[in-house]
């Protein structure tokens, strides 16, 4: 999905990389921004890829997400990928605008509508699993509108926070084989506009000791004062958590998203931004996830391979 009218509010994130206060057009309630984004700062974690080519001079960045979402029977694993024009990564409450929320937050708000413009890409991408055996394969494919070129997809992604989710991915979702928690994921890029890389993708750990619980029935989530999601730490160090409430109606969006290091063991969400939603009953999702990030560089671009562990509930704000 891609998201062009809309308003972001951007937090400040107490120094860390999870962002920067955003530099592009959009102010809150402003529904014409432009396709600008954030500043410096990428998503936290992980070590660095094995990868081609050199940092310097970076014209691109961008991302593999490798993402396995917790079921009560079963995990559903899913791969993605998406690039944007500029050399520094988007870190997971970047994004157009300068309107202050809380500390690590960030909102989106608005109605999704198609762009028509062409993002770059690098080539098919390959994921292969600890056996040599191929969990998934993505590819561009671009289609032509009148007037001009844009995304076959036409999404991006909201589990990346607001950094990334006004940019359409020539990528589209794709299933994925499974993998284990702590399984190392080689990624090959044939190259394209985004030249040629390989890299090392960590899975990383599941989700422990999520609270509120998000297998018990839809939660009950108050707007008038804040709200808290804890966890149990994983062992590895320099993972980041980030929690997204999204609620989508016919003729409106809202999107928020909170970020912490995996080791502080809680966020929380202020009541100033669930002030932003409506009470319809079960209108909203709420999802949790735990990001190991490792980066590589291409000749011309940097990348980052994300593996993600998530799990998600239906959700009321009243």
């Amino acid at each position: 999905m891609v998201v062009i009218c809309f308003s972001l509010c951007v937090a400040s994130c107490d120094g860390r990389n999870f962002g920067a206060t955003g530099t592009g057009g959009a102010t809150d309630n402003d529904a014409s921004a432009p396709n600008g984004h954030g500043g410096a700062g990428g998503v936290a974690g992980g070590g660095s890829g094995g990868g081609s080519g050199g940092a310097g001079g970076a014209t691109y960045h961008g991302f593999v997400l490798a993402k396995a979402l917790q079921g009560d029977s079963a995990d559903t694993f899913r791969a993605f990928a998406d690039f944007a024009v500029g050399g520094v990564p988007f870190g997971l409450t970047d994004g157009v605008g300068e309107q202050p929320t809380a500390g690590g937050c960030a909102c989106i708000r608005g109605i999704a509508t198609p762009d028509l413009f062409h993002m770059p890409d690098a080539g098919p991408i390959t994921i292969t699993g600890p056996a040599d055996g191929v969990l998934a394969r993505l590819g561009p494919s671009p289609v032509i509108f009148d007037g001009g070129t844009s995304s076959s997809s036409l999404q991006g992604t909201d589990d990346l926070g607001a950094g990334w989710y006004v940019f359409p991915a020539d990528y589209a979702y794709v299933d994925a084989s499974p993998w284990s928690a702590g399984d190392t994921l080689d990624v090959t890029a044939a190259g394209a506009s985004v030249t040629a890389f390989t890299g090392t993708l960590h899975a990383g750990s599941r989700l422990s000791g999520v609270s509120p619980s998000l297998g018990a029935g839809p939660l009950i989530i108050p707007h008038d004062h804040d709200f808290e999601v804890s966890w149990a730490p994983d062992s590895v160090t320099g993972e980041t958590v980030l929690v997204g409430l999204r609620q989508v109606a016919l003729d409106s969006l809202v999107d928020c998203f909170c970020a912490a290091p995996d080791e502080a063991g809680s966020l929380t969400m202020p009541a100033g931004l669930l002030a932003l939603y409506t009470a319809d009953p079960q209108s909203c999702i709420l999802q949790i996830e735990r990001l190991n990030v490792s980066t590589v560089a291409s000749g011309n671009g940097m990348v980052q391979l994300i593996g993600a562990f998530a799990a998600a509930a239906a959700a009321t704000v009243q």
